[in-house]
């Protein structure tokens, strides 16, 4: 008979030692669960973190556009030079901004650019989610505030002088077009020739040295070429509408009308059938008027660049193919300043997260 205890081992201690391997699955399965649900959880918070970061981002990104938005509107519909302290809310696509402008240079004369910066703070709002805002971005931009104001002596004021020869076809006419008090049909400095057919209040002022009459226009012609004005536009591209032009260099006009702010840095010379012009002529070099008809309401003045220091020959109505009729006109000289007036943004003073304090 073989005896149960042969290998040293009785049941009972068999039975003890599964027993005691069964007990450590239960612990290790809590274990693995608690540690699958561990990560489950740093999953969701992640992906709930990462959500949260990139609608935070969104929401920071659409208060940028906001404030951008508000700061183009205030400086586009500003129709008079604001105060110091100037603010206004201008509501916009996703919420509202809040503009406020500060004046930082203030000029002696005061038909000089004044200069403010600026501040427009865009705040993010979503209706559906209460009357807070979801984000706030402030920016800021420095601009001159364009005066549109010129001081207006003559219909024609020629700082670089006229040659004349009696018998060319050259009319200019002081008496306002538009029924107000009249001013002179020429200004231009000692030395000048004046046209037989001038009229005005006086007709003609030939005298004082030309950097006075230069000084009477009160253009600050240095700012302008110097890049201080923003034209409507850069080309020839002339219509109805009161808008400004500044085109560089020599130029010549052929068979043109056009209405507002014609601004010329070298010499311009008018040919083909006609040219014509209501509003405001301003010329760096000399003016020839070769066009079989060129025809001006309002005022032209040439000769500018003899502020910058550049020799200007005398404008030469010598010709006989000369022809111009240049008329004083008070209104197209106003609406042609009223849509040149305004803010004019500075170069590379466009800044992101200004202060708000």
């Amino acid at each position: 008979m073989t005896s149960q205890r042969s290998n040293g081992t009785s049941p009972r201690r068999v039975f003890s030692r599964l027993r005691r391997k069964d007990g450590i699955a239960l612990p290790l399965t809590i274990f693995a669960v608690a540690i699958v649900t561990l990560m489950l959880s740093t999953v969701m918070v992640r992906v709930r973190t990462d959500l949260g970061l990139a609608v935070s981002s969104s929401d920071v990104t659409e208060g940028l556009v906001i404030a951008q938005n508000g700061l183009r509107a205030y400086m586009a519909s500003t129709a008079d030079r604001p105060d110091d302290g100037d603010s206004i809310r201008i509501n916009v696509q996703g919420g509202y901004a809040m503009l406020v402008a500060h004046l930082v240079q203030r000029p002696t004369d005061t038909l000089d650019n004044w200069r403010f910066v600026i501040r427009s703070t865009g705040y993010v709002i979503k209706p559906d989610e209460g009357s807070d805002p979801r984000a706030i971005r402030t920016v800021a931009q420095f601009a001159d505030w364009q005066h549109g104001a010129i001081y207006t002596s003559a219909a024609l004021t020629a700082i670089n002088g006229i040659d004349y020869t009696s018998g060319t076809d050259i009319i200019v006419n002081g008496n306002d077009n538009c029924s107000a008090e009249g001013v002179a049909g020429l200004r231009a400095p000692s030395g000048s020739d004046s046209p037989d057919s001038t009229y005005g209040s006086p007709a003609a002022r030939i005298q004082d040295s030309w950097s006075e009459v230069a000084n009477e226009t009160r253009v600050n012609w240095a700012a302008i070429v110097g890049g201080e004005f923003e034209a409507d536009h850069t080309t020839p591209v002339f219509d109805t509408t009161y808008s400004s032009y500044y085109l560089e260099g020599n130029v010549y006009l052929e068979n043109v009308s056009g209405t507002g702010l014609l601004i010329v840095t070298g010499e311009l010379d008018t040919e083909g059938y006609y040219f014509g012009w209501d509003g405001v002529v301003l010329v760096g070099g000399k003016f020839d008027p070769d066009a079989d008809s060129t025809q001006i309401t309002g005022m032209l003045i040439s000769g500018l660049n003899k502020t910058l220091g550049t020799a200007v020959g005398k404008n030469d109505f010598t010709e006989s193919a000369d022809r111009l009729f240049m008329s004083y006109g008070s209104c197209d000289i106003d609406e042609t300043l009223e849509e040149a007036r305004g803010f004019i943004p500075m170069e590379n003073t466009w800044m992101d997260n200004w202060a708000t304090n």
